[in-house]
């Protein structure tokens, strides 16, 4: 009996207990309400009315010219010094000891961005200590804009600040980096999203004669699924640690050449089926470190040799299936730093790997000529279109002089059971489509 009227008293006080606490909850809901219908005070303006900044804040008329700044806000394109020096006296607040001035200089400063680094690049020389990590952070912003006017602009601000020998400048140096790796991530995920392919994956078993710095490089992919504009072409140079482009079957022109050659590691460049200008051509001359160059199917022809002996390729220039002739390809090597670099070819493609030292075919490529010619593992190749070969590079030689499409008579020896028979296969040579 002692005990059920104990549970009782104790069930009665936790119900007592609940009942208090949700009268107490409603209270603060009540209250949270009424707190939140309140007016909030008016945040006091820091221009003075009549001044030149008061008019660069003014609402703008019909004929205005405005300028959309961060933050989606409309801005007035008064008087651009008059507004730099407003975006100068902004800055000064930032060192203000009222957080809520402060906060209104930072708003008013993100709403005129091209002001604002024109006012920072001259005031920060002088600025104090305090306030350079306030305008560090501030660049920071307007270099991960979307507007990549702005973005670029506020790399160079802040680039130049980093030269200077400030606490600003320290702080600068150390975002550079930062904003690089950013706007790199943000640039693979809108050109991932406009059909161009990014991805870490082993080098091209072409691209291994020297090999790239990195085993599994960083590739991008353009293809004709790649929705191109403008906007997504800038978008290319932010990746830093691209080092090989592949593009096929596009259209490669000067914004687009010029926008891969500002890749900082790039190392290979491959062209499959894809038409470029000679003007496009030579924007790669200004790639620091380029070690690999094909060209395959590309429409270009001996008028684009000065472009090719000038671009600083390192260890493999190949051009295969081009409008280049013969004559002019000897041209091109002997104008290269070493004759090794260029491989040749009019673009046929016979499909087969030899041994070590002889002829013998060691591998067949699915689908390709050779394949579709009757040629066997095992076949040991002995002419060429009559022309004897003894190793695999004297029948790349001989097969340099055919072009995709045409016919090539190749002799061969097979062994059947204890006996060698000799056969003359006609062979319609293919491209070269080149595998991952």
């Amino acid at each position: 009996m002692m005990q059920v009227c104990r549970s009782t008293r104790r069930t009665d006080a936790n119900f007592a207990l609940r009942q208090m606490a949700y009268l107490l909850m409603v209270m603060l809901l009540f209250v949270s309400e009424d707190s939140g219908a309140q007016e909030k005070p008016p945040t006091p303006s820091l221009v003075p009315s009549g001044s030149s900044a008061a008019a660069a804040s003014r609402e703008p008329d019909e004929a205005d010219d405005v300028e959309i700044g961060l933050n989606n806000t409309v801005v007035v394109d008064v008087d651009f010094a008059a507004a730099v020096d407003e975006m100068t006296e902004q800055l000064r607040y930032l060192g203000d000891a009222n957080y809520r001035v402060r906060r209104t200089a930072q708003a008013r400063l993100q709403s005129h961005p091209h002001a604002t680094l024109e006012a920072i690049l001259a005031f920060v020389q002088t600025a104090e200590p305090n306030l350079g990590s306030e305008i560090v952070n501030i660049l920071s912003g307007f270099a991960t804009h979307s507007d990549l006017d702005i973005s670029r602009h506020s790399r160079q601000v802040l680039t130049e600040i980093s030269r200077q020998p400030t606490y600003a400048g320290f702080l600068a140096a150390n975002t550079v980096s930062l904003i690089a790796d950013i706007q790199e991530r943000q640039a693979i995920k809108q050109l991932i999203l406009a059909g161009a392919g990014i991805s870490n994956r082993p080098a091209r078993h072409r691209m291994t004669k020297g090999n790239l710095s990195s085993p599994k490089p960083r590739v991008l992919f353009v293809t004709p699924a790649f929705r191109r504009s403008d906007e997504r072409i800038e978008r290319i140079e932010l990746l830093s640690s691209t080092e090989v482009v592949e593009m096929r079957a596009v259209e490669v022109d000067e914004k687009l050449a010029e926008a891969i050659s500002q890749l900082k590691g790039l190392e290979g460049i491959l062209l499959e089926h894809c038409s470029i200008t000679v003007d496009a051509l030579a924007k790669f001359r200004s790639v620091r470190q380029l070690k690999y160059l094909e060209l395959l199917y590309v429409d270009i022809d001996d008028s684009a040799l000065d472009v090719l002996k000038s671009l600083p390729v390192s260890v493999h220039l190949r051009l295969f299936g081009t409008d280049i002739s013969e004559a002019g390809a000897d041209r091109l090597r002997k104008g290269l730093d070493s004759e090794d670099i260029l491989t040749y070819g009019r673009g046929g493609f016979l499909g087969v790997a030899l041994g070590i030292g002889t002829t013998e075919v060691s591998r067949i490529e699915p689908f390709s000529a050779a394949q579709r010619g009757g040629i066997r593992l095992g076949d040991r190749l002995t002419r060429i279109g009559g022309e004897e070969i003894a190793d695999f590079e004297a029948l790349r030689k001989e097969l340099a002089k055919y072009k995709a499409g045409e016919k090539v008579e190749i002799q061969l020896d097979r062994r059947v059971i204890d006996e060698t028979e000799e056969l003359n296969v006609e062979v319609r040579l293919g491209y070269d489509n080149l595998r991952p």
